[in-house]
């Protein structure tokens, strides 16, 4: 039931922390990405809260850049976190008196003075090895009486070039100049059907269940919505315009390019096959509209020898309602002509979308084709879904008087942190002149403010 994304690895025994005795770095966050909508029906609202606002600060804190605005919105989180977590006091062995989640208190003052974190390490990571010493090496003789002086004196050489002739400060794209940037160019279709021979309608609806009966009258519907005749009344379905040769290519894939946070170009690929290797996948889309759909399937055809990419969807639609997760709610639209099911071009899509169900809303409906009612847009799945959509969920808020506190034993310890995170907020407040460089444009008010 969770669509995959690039660090979900699975096992036999599930995919849960429950299963890694000794889990890595990269594991403790990519299972970070999924907790939250696997265990929020299960925890109480406050632990809940609690996981999104620590959540949210771990993705501030691992910006690559910041502003003030991005540390203000880290201390409304840690403030916020340490204001909730007394709901995990009883389950603690140091009953939350441990140095790591201490130190989380010195992040917004330490990234202030010293740059963002990336910059901490002193481990000789494998891309820097290859540039101090994997390439240089290339430049010298091998010989060992001067192979040291040799490979010292290139990267001396090549410092000095850079300090004298730097690369151009590459700028950052907002996302709105890359949907527009995004052609056809973008995208490429996958995995070809019937050898890619263009196959009729018929042929591929009576190969695949249920959903697909509709989808050469959609396909119809479309070509006349593009046409020149998208002004003049449809009186009947046979009025419609017709593709050429009534047929199409038909394909179980496609690759859309995105872009990171960082202004990279990655490769995420969207597949309308409900089986895959033996397990189930369901594959989601943002489209332009702002609504999602589940890809159902990807063709090409031709009306008027024209070519058009289109795709087949399930539609899904936002719900606006608040949820202790803090992620958009949206809900099936099963209920709508076509049971919400419609046809649009490929060029719609703007990047992909990791959609899973809300387990605290199973369906009781007989006639539902669906096991939910409502499903959830999972955004900490990537930094920059996140950057871009954790201002359009609603977090649940909870009362102060159902607020679960720190026990007398502890009240001493949550004063003193409590009075060492006003200190940092008071440097902050001291350091308005300070120049620093602005991130323009992923970094959004907070939906927490």
């Amino acid at each position: 039931m969770i669509p995959d994304f690039t660090d979900l690895r699975k096992f036999t025994s599930g995919f849960l922390l429950s299963t890694l005795k000794n889990p890595t770095y990269g594991e403790l966050r990519a299972h970070m990405k999924i907790l939250l909508p696997c265990v929020h029906d299960q925890i109480p609202l406050q632990a809940s809260l609690c996981l999104r606002h620590f959540i949210d600060f771990y993705y501030l804190a691992t910006a690559k850049e910041h502003d003030y605005k991005s540390l203000k919105q880290m201390r409304i989180s840690i403030e916020q976190y340490n204001k909730l977590s007394p709901i995990f006091e009883d389950y603690s062995n140091s009953r939350m008196k441990f140095p790591k989640n201490h130190c989380l208190l010195k992040y917004i003052n330490d990234i202030e003075s010293r740059g963002v974190v990336s910059s901490y390490t002193i481990n000789h990571s494998e891309l820097q090895h290859k540039r101090d010493a994997k390439k240089p090496s290339k430049r010298a003789n091998y010989h060992k009486a001067g192979f040291v002086t040799q490979v010292s004196k290139f990267i001396n050489c090549r410092d000095l070039l850079h300090d004298e002739y730097p690369e151009p400060i590459r700028s950052i794209t907002t996302v709105g100049d890359h949907l527009q940037s995004m052609k056809s160019s973008m995208f490429e279709l996958l995995s070809p059907l019937y050898n890619a021979a263009f196959t009729r309608f018929d042929q591929f609806v009576a190969s695949n269940d249920e959903r697909f009966s509709e989808l050469y009258e959609l396909v119809r519907y479309f070509l006349h919505r593009v046409s020149d005749w998208s002004t003049a009344r449809v009186n009947s379905i046979s009025n419609l315009l017709e593709p050429d040769s009534q047929s199409a290519q038909f394909y179980q894939a496609l690759a859309l390019n995105e872009y990171s946070s960082e202004n990279e170009l990655n490769r995420a690929i969207l597949r309308s096959t409900s089986d895959f290797r033996g397990t189930e996948k369901r594959h989601y889309a943002l489209f332009k509209e702002g609504h999602y759909g589940q890809v159902l399937s990807f063709f090409i055809v031709m009306y008027k020898g024209q070519k058009y990419n289109l795709c087949y969807c399930q539609r899904y639609d936002p719900a606006f309602d608040e949820h202790a997760t803090g992620l958009e709610v949206v809900y099936t639209t099963e209920n709508w002509e076509y049971e919400g099911r419609f046809v649009a071009p490929v060029s719609e899509i703007v990047r992909s979308a990791h959609i899973v169900p809300d387990f605290a809303h199973p369906t009781y409906s007989a006639i539902s084709k669906y096991h939910y009612d409502q499903y959830l847009v999972n955004y900490d799945v990537s930094q920059y879904h996140w950057f871009e959509g954790r201002d359009k969920g609603i977090l649940k808020r909870l009362d102060d008087s159902n607020l679960v506190t720190w026990s007398t034993e502890s009240e001493n310890a949550a004063v003193d942190e409590n009075e060492e995170l006003d200190a940092v907020v008071q440097s902050e407040s001291h350091s308005e002149d300070i120049d620093v460089q602005i991130l323009p444009w992923y970094l959004e008010e907070s939906i927490f403010l």
